[in-house]
């Protein structure tokens, strides 16, 4: 038993070492939580408060259109007072109403709700991990029924406490405007959905500039015409001599087709899956600050000339490069730099396999994700004996994919038939997978801040209507004793546009504190570009006044003699 729990421990001490060594060359360890999770966390904590956002805006227009429906209810609930009613049933009536609306909102809601989860988790163009799996469950349900009812609650608030806080005297007075604290209940309404409507607007605008920029970022190779293929013999092969044959024919026979422009093979492709090996330069001491970790990438001859990658110095693979010939290998220019940084790069050796001689420095690919600037990478050529199973075949060629695909099929189905040849697929589906998770959160914050912007403008439309209806009388004495309807109409606008001004200076303020959630998902953009700020506050401030420009042109439509004789 002490034996075994010295192996153990001597075990454990070789695995921390280890570790530790691979951690000096750039190497990572991480819980596999946040290797599923870790980088969409941000993303989905910003379409949570998005969602959060445009509920509140929703909860806001209910409390308005609440309040406002109690203002007009005066003589009602005066005579509700006389009847006996107390003041906590004229509250509970203004609760269950706010509750029975929200719950028909919910339950029209909910069935949209399992539609549109079923059809986003039956997408293939978002790679987030376990999105097939998401569904309206018993729990999404209970969350759904408790926030319907919270909201219910707090649309219903402000008209209760209005209630509690008019006199049955009021009450029973026939004035048509409203109290000042309804009224500035009220205009305090607005401001807060226009500030969350702004900042919602602004966070949309920094991320689509972002996914623009990441659009635009140079790969490294080019994607467009060309197309990937995986060969994976379902059988094993006695020497690396004879795989490296059998795939040399595969090779050989898709060239040999009429369109053949360019064939090459690499056991990995740009933007998928990664390992990380540590290299040094021969010539530098044997310590491990002198190493590098690199990206492998095992390929023929053909396959940085298929990929159009750009050859900085020296040469590409050829001919030369047999297995007999010694080892050769190509590097990138970050690990050229970062070796041999005061040489050239070509001819000098890397203490890989027992010294790989490097015959040329080629562009830096971007193989990790587009926000990533490219690595430190090495390209081995598989005739001299690397480990590789399964390849992927790259072809280009002017022709459409769908055209090539049935060809290719038969060619592979003739040179080995038990040979699976079902997946293939554009290397422009790479750049979209690595976008799809960005392109999701772009327009899912798109869609809440149109959505947030559709319901502010509801909002100030509402309120602005309602006054210039409670000010009838007070617009018809003004156009009665000379004002203009010019006069009017600004008049109008006015106390609409205060609003609206106060409501963006709040919201771009609400932006700049949230762009510190966002920088971290930002690309390509500056997190507190004044362009975006401006040309939201614009957006927002136009729509705003076109909902304020229509009931207050309606004011300066006022009859003066209708208007004085209204009561």
């Amino acid at each position: 038993m002490r034996q075994a729990e010295q192996d153990l421990q001597s075990i454990s001490e070789r695995f921390k070492t280890s570790i530790n060594y691979q951690g000096t060359l750039g190497a990572r360890v991480s819980p596999i939580d946040d290797a599923l999770r870790g980088t969409f966390r941000p993303a989905f904590l910003v379409l949570t408060a998005a969602v959060l956002c445009v509920l509140a805006i929703a909860c806001v227009n209910l409390s308005n259109l609440l309040l406002g429906r109690t203002n007009a209810r005066r003589q009602e609930f005066a005579v509700r007072t006389a009847l006996g009613a107390r003041t906590r049933h004229l509250i509970a009536q203004a609760l269950t109403e706010s509750l029975l609306l929200a719950g028909a909102g919910a339950a029209a809601g909910i069935p949209l709700a399992v539609w549109a989860t079923s059809a986003l988790a039956g997408l293939q163009t978002f790679g987030v991990p376990l999105l097939q799996n998401t569904a309206v469950d018993p729990m999404a349900l209970a969350v759904t029924i408790g926030l319907t009812t919270l909201a219910g609650i707090g649309c219903g608030v402000l008209p209760a406490l209005h209630l509690t806080r008019t006199s049955g005297s009021e009450q029973a007075t026939h004035q048509r405007s409203a109290g000042r604290g309804a009224t500035l209940a009220r205009n305090g309404l607005v401001v807060a959905e226009v500030a969350l409507a702004c900042t919602l607007l602004v966070g949309a605008s920094l991320l689509l500039q972002s996914f623009s920029a990441l659009l635009k970022v140079d790969l490294g190779f080019e994607p467009q015409h060309a197309m990937a293929w995986r060969v994976d013999p379902p059988r094993s092969f006695d020497s690396p001599a004879e795989a490296t044959l059998y795939f040399d024919a595969v090779v050989d026979k898709v060239k040999a087709l009429p369109w053949g422009e360019s064939v090459g093979l690499s056991d990995v492709l740009p933007l998928g899956r990664n390992r990380t090996w540590g290299v040094r330069a021969q010539d530098s001491p044997h310590q491990p600050e002198t190493g590098a970790s690199v990206f492998p990438r095992i390929v023929d001859h053909a396959y940085l000339q298929t990929m159009q990658i750009p050859l900085v110095s020296g040469r590409y693979f050829d001919a030369r490069d047999t297995a007999d010939a010694p080892p050769t290998m190509v590097i990138n220019e970050n690990l050229a730099q970062l070796l041999w940084p005061d040489r050239d790069a070509v001819g000098q050796m890397i203490t890989q396999d027992g010294g790989t001689r490097v015959i040329g420095v080629v562009g830096n690919v971007r193989h990790g994700t587009l926000e990533e600037a490219g690595g430190n990478e090495m390209y081995l050529n598989y005739h001299q004996g690397s480990d590789w199973a399964g390849l992927e075949m790259v072809v280009r060629s002017a022709r459409p994919t769908t055209s090539l695909a049935p060809e290719i099929r038969t060619v592979l189905a003739a040179h080995d038939p038990s040979l699976p040849n079902g997946e293939y697929y554009e290397l422009d589906t790479l750049i979209d997978n690595a976008v799809a998770p960005r392109l999701l959160t772009t327009q899912l914050l798109g869609f809440f801040s149109a959505l947030a912007l559709t319901l502010a403008a509801l909002g100030l439309y509402g309120v602005i209507s309602n006054s210039v209806g409670q000010r009838t009388q007070e617009l018809g004495i003004r156009l009665a004793i000379g004002a203009s309807r010019t006069n009017v109409l600004g008049l109008v606008l006015k106390g609409g546009m205060t609003l609206v001004a106060i409501g963006v200076v709040l919201g771009l303020t609400g932006a700049f504190l949230l762009t510190r959630v966002l920088n971290s998902m930002l690309f390509g953009a500056t997190a507190h570009d004044p362009l975006a700020f401006a040309g939201n506050a614009l957006v927002l401030t136009l729509v705003a006044g076109a909902a304020c420009l229509i009931p207050a042109w309606r004011a300066t439509r006022v009859n003066p003699i209708t208007a004085l004789r209204s009561d």
